[in-house]
């Protein structure tokens, strides 16, 4: 997995972008769900994110996520 985390916590609301690459998917075993949020725990630490953003995760609430944005790719492939 990869993660891409940039934080904008000047901004008003402070912004919060994560680009996950080879995220697991939701029906993986426990314990790949696991090591999944422990590698994001890493990323975020990594780039000096505060958190939690409120208890008990990364973001207090989901109210607090304003865009969603997901994208699959297939690298490999020609274009057609």
């Amino acid at each position: 997995m990869r993660c891409v985390v940039q934080y904008f916590p000047a901004l008003h609301p402070p912004l919060l972008q994560l680009s996950i690459h080879h995220a697991p998917h939701r029906r993986m075993h426990i314990a790949s769900i696991q090591r999944y949020r422990e590698d994001l725990q890493k990323a975020l630490n990594a780039a000096a994110v505060p958190t939690p953003i409120g208890p008990p995760g990364i973001l207090e609430d989901d109210g607090l996520i304003s865009k969603v944005t997901a994208s699959k790719y297939f690298p490999g492939r020609t274009a057609q």
